[in-house]
């Protein structure tokens, strides 16, 4: 990992930061930076990532295995996507931190900061915007193509929203009448707690 050494001291002294003003950045002390500047030691994927955002470089660029530091970025990036990039920036914090603070999964926040996820649990969805302060609803509304799943839904609640899709408006009515009649019988039979 020469090339990570060599471009990684070159970047940092092309933008005229000091090995303490990266570290800050990055949430890493000064003498990290050095050992990373000098080869004693290599930092993790998800800091070479974190490096690469901060520079505005690929990773691939970063260890030498291009000479093209644009990092490869899809036309358009998810809205989601772009506003968990954002809020970790803001926050200087790591992904992994992140997941931490949430308790979602790791690889769950890799993909949404990717732009990847075809499906998030809607409670991870909570969990970001609560976390990071905003409106549930705002969350969930950039996740337009992405499908998101209700894990505590109950039971009944899941076939109904399978059984809604391609349903005309007075079946799923009845759908909807169906699982209340079904629910109140369930209340009415369970017993009674102390």
């Amino acid at each position: 990992m020469a090339a990570l050494q060599t471009r990684l001291r070159l970047l940092r002294t092309a933008t005229g930061e000091t090995q303490t003003a990266l570290g800050q950045a990055l949430g890493v002390g000064q003498r990290t930076v050095w050992g990373w500047e000098s080869g004693r030691v290599k930092p993790d994927w998800e800091m070479l990532a974190a490096l690469g955002d901060h520079f505005e470089v690929s990773v691939d660029y970063l260890i030498g295995r291009t000479d093209d530091p644009a990092p490869p970025r899809p036309a358009s990036s998810p809205p989601l996507a772009r506003w968990l990039r954002e809020r970790l920036v803001e926050r200087r914090t790591s992904v992994r931190a992140l997941a931490d603070a949430t308790q979602v999964p790791l690889p769950v926040l890799l993909q949404i900061q990717e732009g990847t996820a075809d499906e998030v649990a809607s409670q991870h969805l909570r969990a970001l915007a609560r976390h990071l302060g905003a409106a549930e609803e705002e969350v969930l509304a950039m996740a337009p193509g992405l499908h998101v799943s209700d894990a505590n839904a109950d039971p009944l609640s899941r076939v109904a929203a399978a059984a809604a899709e391609g349903l005309t408006d007075e079946e799923r009515r009845q759908v909807e009448a169906l699982i209340r009649r079904m629910r109140g019988r369930s209340r009415a039979e369970a017993p009674d707690r102390p």
